[in-house]
C-alpha cells in the first residue's frame, strides 16, 4: 500500500469500495499521532436507491508508551 496524491492505493481490490483517501494526519499535543481515512462504498444490491455510495469515515489515535 502507498500514498498517491492523498490516495492510499492497495494491491487489491476486495469489495465494491474506491480507494481510501487520506484525510488528516496530525499530532494534537506532540505525543499522540491521529489519522482520518474516508472512502465510499457502493453496495451492491442498493445501488439504485443510493447511486453515490456511503461514505464510510474513521479516525484513529496512537500514543506511544516509550519515552
Amino acid at each position: 500500500m502507498h500514498v498517491n496524491d492523498g490516495m492510499l492505493v492497495g494491491s487489491q481490490n476486495d469489495g465494491p469500495s474506491e480507494a481510501l483517501r487520506l484525510v488528516a494526519a496530525r499530532t494534537p499535543d506532540g505525543v499522540s499521532s491521529e489519522v482520518t481515512l474516508e472512502a465510499a462504498w457502493r453496495p451492491p444490491v442498493v445501488t439504485l436507491f443510493v447511486p453515490d455510495g456511503v461514505t464510510l469515515a474513521v479516525t484513529a489515535t496512537a500514543r506511544s508508551v516509550l519515552q
